[in-house]
């Protein structure tokens, strides 16, 4: 962990490993970058910002499965992007600390606000 991020307004998380996505949020947060996160398995994704916490404290990864439908990735992508572009324009992120949950296989989008 001895990389350091560049001046960054936002960072962008794209890995599919939960160990890349974990290091990436802890630099983020000891910046203080805004960090935004999605991930995805089969007809389902999930986008969130974070500022002041870490992906460790959010999500508890379990066994990773390579079960990806492509089109979901462009969903959920496109949406990550948009929150990402908000942030580059100074606007507020309509998720930070809230997950975006995405359910492709019945067409639902839900909020859920994280506790403090």
């Amino acid at each position: 962990e001895s990389f350091e991020l560049p001046d960054a307004d936002v960072v962008v998380d794209c890995f599919d490993s939960k160990e890349s996505k974990n290091l990436l949020s802890r630099l983020a947060f000891r910046n203080n970058i805004y960090f935004v996160h999605a991930g995805v398995f089969g007809y389902f994704g999930q986008i969130i910002t974070l500022k002041d916490k870490v992906l460790e404290e959010v999500f508890s990864f379990g066994e990773q499965k390579n079960y990806i439908v492509p089109q979901t990735v462009g969903v959920v992508a496109s949406l990550q992007a948009m929150e990402t572009i908000k942030i580059i324009c100074s606007l507020e992120p309509n998720l930070l600390n809230k997950i975006l949950s995405v359910d492709l296989l019945n067409y639902t989008l839900d909020t859920i606000t994280l506790r403090d």
